[in-house]
Order: structure tokens, then C-alpha cells, then sequence
């Protein structure tokens, strides 16, 4: 070993962005270090992606026989039972059974006209959007396509497709006011061509920009969004050049009118919301995204909002800050949200349902959410008392996306101790609620694992929520869960259920989209729309 090699000093910071004391700084030798993670060459080489799937998404069946055989080792070997029972620990030698665990019936789907239909065993509903129209559609009349040259005769084809998938959808669109060649496809090319067209056109003059990109580079990604979104505000659209050509391109223009239409303020769809959440109430999403590894760094917050009774219309807020910052910033943006509904509605929303994303454990530990969550309700209510006489409901919700739990079911039967039929396990279906058994007891609210989505690999990561407040005295645990679950089906870039409410998952991409290419937000006429879909 080369004894005068210099060390490596890892900054590192403990959960909350407490930094760790100098006395504890880690040490690192390098030539004991080797590098982690992928690079961009080895997540392009499909065979590498293929093989490392195998061991990163175990299918449920392999799950098991690993824990199964790691559990057996362990308890049969002496040497670790001593260790573990000088510890007073122990593992329990079967998978924890839950018997309590019940499936939510599949969602009904509403679409123009009032024309309903319910979603299929994978909860999804693709097929029904070809023989319906999109619940309210904004005509697209003004809008211009900028291609590279070589793909110009392909983007005007394309152009025509589109049209031809919008009009069953009853979404009506035009031929493009304009067709703009790039002979420069770099970033610089991109952005002398938008600021020489945009620059001949009349104030709000275009409702979208439809730019083919020739591959998915971020660089140039970000900055079409950076010039269009945050220094204009038109809403703008992007698609892969390879795309144009695609054995799929009927399927994909048809996905890409869908959010064409709802970036212009649009409603693809809906669904049934429950009686006592349908009226005055506003349901608002939180998520963040941090570009640097450094906990202590400033993150990019984001807030989304509904606007209307059918919950498919939004108002979005974006923010930068640090973790100090955090509580002082989503009082602002809530309230920023509560006027703009005021505005629209000409009331207040009597109930407010707020599910903040990506909560860490530990502040769930230390008991510092219940106390920021009733800090925020309190500041919310001394605003709503200046506003109106009449109170608000306050319903607080903490979503973890990211922890070790796995739910799974299994096909077959036991009796009297004996196999009578061949166990296989696998992903519960969507729609599955797990409220008890393994829900932690400590009377602090109610507490639910939910699988909305149906896993097509791996082993199914549940969503978990935790009622951290709630103040209306009205809303049961029941009605919570199934409005939830509901949520997830108003997310207007899948035709079928994600990981987590609607608004959570806008703003997770909104507050993402913010931190690359929009660092002082998005301007103020795209707040409305989901510009950033």
C-alpha cells in the first residue's frame, strides 16, 4: 500500500441534515475504494441491464426463497444465534401472515357526456380511450412544429397522425401555423430558432411548441423548457425524432394528444369522487427534488392543487429552500393555492386534504411532522379566520414511497398443516389495502399500506400513507382510503393508476423540471396548466 496517497474526507450528514461532528468525519483510503453505481455507457448496454434486472427486480416466488434461505442459515448457524442472542434479538422464522389485508373494487373512469367505464385486472383503461371523447378539450389552433431538416417530411406526416387520433377524442386540432427546419440541431441551433420565430409572433399569439428532439439528451431538453416555460410562457411538447417512425407512432400520437390537451388546460377524464369530498374541497400534492447529494444543499419544492369538483383541474407553486425553510414555504404556497381557488369558485374549500411525499422515517421518529403538521393547520386556519367566518377541515397526510416493506399473495391452500395444492406467490392485485397486522399500533392515526398499480416486474412496493392531522371530524378512515386510491387515476400522462395521488405525482415532476431547467419558476399564465406533464 502507498502510504503517502492522499485520504479521502467524506462530508457525510445524518438523516434531517445534521452534520455529522468533525471527530467523526470518515477517513477513506483510496486504494481500499472502488467506484459505485452506472455509468450512462453500462445503463445503454442492454445486456448488462438485463442481467443486473434479474437480481434488482426478483420476481415474488425468488423474493421469498432467498429471505426463506437466509432466515434457515441464520438460525442454524450457532455462532450467529449467540451473537444475536446477546443482543436479545431474534428473527421470526416464517414471513409475517396477514389475514386482514382486502381489494378496493376497480375505478370508473368518467369521460364527456358523462360516458363511464371501469378499468381492466391491470387497472388500466387504454383501450376505452379509443371510442371515447376526453371529458373537456380546449381547441389547439395555434402552434408551430420545429424539427431537424432531415426529419422535417417525417414531422409533418406525424402532424397528420395526430389529427387523425384527436378527432375520436374531441379534441380538435389544426394544421401547425408553421413549420420550422433546424439545419443546427445543438442546444444553441434550438434556441436561435425559437427566439427568431417567437420573437416575429404577437403576444400570446402561440398555445404550444412542438419541438422533435434528434436524441434524449437532457442538456438540450432542459433548456427548450428553460426558454419556453420559464422566460415565455408557452407550453411546449417534445418528442424523440425516432419516434416519428415508430411501429407505434399510432399509440403514440394518440398518448401525446392526451397531454397536449390537458397542457392547455384540458380535462382528460375523471372520476367518481366521493359525495363528501366532491364539493368545496381541495385536494393539494407536495414532492421535492434535490440535484445535489448534499443533504444540507437547497432542494426545489413543489405544490399542486385542485381547482374544481371533478379534481381534474390544477394550480401549481414552485420554491427553492433548505430544510429550516421548509414549513415557513408550504404555509405560503398553500395559501397562494387558496386564493387562486377563491378566485376561481368564488369560495373558500371547506376541507383541504394534503398529502406530503417522500417523507423521511425519521421525522416520523423524532415526532417533528405531527408538530410541523398542526404548526401549518394552525397558520392556515388564522389566514382562513381573515378571509371568512366560516372553518375549515385540515386532513394531513405523510406518503413514504421509499422503505422495505413488500406485500404478497399467494394462489393455493393449506389444510391441516399438509399442502393440498401448490403455493405460488405473487404481487397482490391493484386496488390492495393492508390496515393491519403490520401496521404499527401507536395510536397516533390512522395508518394504511395501498397497491395501486399492477407490478409487470419485480415484487410490488406498497404506498405508505399516514393520517398525521386531521381536523374535520367528518371524513372517516374508510372514505380516506378509497379517495386515495381514486387519486391515483387522475395522473393525465398514463391511462391507468400510478404509485400515488395525482397531485403528488405532478408535483413531483413539476418540482424536478423546476430544479433543471427553471430556477426562478415557471412564469406566472402556466401556473394553471400542467404545463409541465
Amino acid at each position: 500500500m502507498d502510504l503517502t496517497q492522499p485520504m479521502i474526507v467524506a462530508a457525510t450528514t445524518q438523516k434531517g441534515g445534521r452534520r455529522i461532528p468533525a471527530a467523526k468525519t470518515i477517513i477513506l483510503v483510496p486504494e481500499m475504494c472502488h467506484m459505485t453505481g452506472l455509468t450512462e455507457a453500462m445503463r445503454a448496454n442492454n445486456v448488462i441491464m438485463k442481467t443486473l434486472n434479474k437480481h434488482l427486480h426478483m420476481e415474488p416466488k425468488e423474493r421469498v426463497e432467498i429471505l426463506n434461505k437466509f432466515i434457515s442459515k441464520l438460525s442454524g448457524t450457532p455462532n450467529c444465534q449467540k451473537t444475536l442472542n446477546a443482543w436479545g434479538f431474534a428473527f421470526e422464522l416464517q414471513l409475517k401472515d396477514c389475514t386482514m389485508g382486502r381489494v378496493l373494487p376497480n375505478e370508473t373512469i368518467i369521460f364527456a357526456e358523462n360516458r363511464s367505464v371501469r378499468t381492466d385486472a391491470n387497472n388500466d383503461f387504454t383501450k376505452a380511450l379509443r371510442s371515447h371523447q376526453l371529458l373537456s378539450c380546449i381547441p389547439l389552433e395555434r402552434w408551430v412544429v420545429f424539427a431537424p431538416a432531415r426529419d422535417m417530411d417525417n414531422a409533418r406526416s406525424f402532424a397528420m397522425t395526430m389529427h387523425k387520433v384527436a378527432t375520436p377524442l374531441g379534441f380538435r386540432i389544426r394544421k401547425p401555423a408553421s413549420y420550422e427546419s433546424l439545419q443546427d440541431v445543438r442546444v444553441q441551433g434550438y434556441m436561435r430558432s425559437l427566439e427568431t420565430f417567437i420573437g416575429q409572433q404577437s403576444a400570446d399569439s402561440l398555445q404550444m411548441v412542438l419541438c422533435v428532439l434528434p436524441n434524449n439528451k437532457s442538456e438540450l431538453y432542459y433548456a427548450i423548457k428553460k426558454r419556453l416555460s420559464q422566460d415565455i410562457g408557452i407550453s411546449s411538447q417534445c418528442l424523440l425524432a425516432k419516434n416519428l417512425t415508430s411501429k407505434g407512432a399510432m399509440s403514440i400520437a394518440t398518448k401525446l394528444v392526451i397531454q397536449m390537451s390537458a397542457k392547455l388546460g384540458g380535462e382528460p377524464w375523471t372520476v367518481q369522487i366521493p359525495l363528501s369530498l366532491r364539493e368545496r374541497c381541495m385536494t393539494i400534492g407536495f414532492d421535492f427534488y434535490q440535484k445535489s447529494l448534499n443533504a444540507a444543499s437547497p432542494k426545489t419544492g413543489a405544490l399542486v392543487g385542485t381547482l374544481n369538483d371533478d379534481h381534474s383541474r390544477y394550480f401549481s407553486v414552485t420554491f427553492n429552500y433548505k430544510n429550516d425553510e421548509l414549513e415557513q414555504m408550504l404555509r405560503q404556497g398553500i395559501i397562494r393555492l387558496l386564493e387562486e381557488f377563491q378566485l376561481r369558485n368564488h369560495y373558500l374549500p371547506t376541507n383541504v386534504i394534503f398529502y406530503h411525499a417522500t417523507i423521511d422515517e425519521a421525522h416520523f421518529t423524532n415526532g417533528s411532522i405531527y408538530k410541523a403538521a398542526q404548526n401549518l393547520c394552525d397558520e392556515i386556519t388564522k389566514w382562513y379566520h381573515g378571509q371568512s367566518n366560516s372553518g375549515f377541515g385540515f386532513v394531513y397526510i405523510g406518503v413514504t414511497k421509499q422503505h422495505n416493506t413488500r406485500i404478497l399473495t399467494h394462489r393455493g391452500s393449506c389444510g391441516d398443516g399438509n399442502p393440498v395444492a401448490p403455493v405460488q406467490m405473487m404481487n397482490p392485485p391493484p386496488g390492495t389495502i393492508l390496515d393491519k397486522d403490520i401496521i404499527a399500533a401507536d395510536g397516533r392515526g390512522l395508518e394504511f399500506y395501498l397497491v395501486p398499480t399492477n407490478a409487470r416486474q419485480g415484487t410490488v412496493r406498497p404506498i405508505h400513507y399516514r393520517v398525521i392531522l386531521e381536523t374535520t371530524g367528518v371524513l372517516s378512515g374508510e372514505v380516506i382510503k378509497a379517495y386515495t386510491y381514486k387519486m391515483c387515476h387522475l395522473y393525465y400522462n398514463w391511462s391507468g393508476a400510478v404509485n400515488v395521488p395525482s397531485t403528488c405525482q405532478y408535483a413531483g415532476k413539476l418540482a424536478k423540471q423546476a430544479a433543471y431547467a427553471m430556477p426562478s419558476g415557471p412564469n406566472s399564465k402556466l401556473s394553471p396548466l400542467l404545463h409541465y406533464l
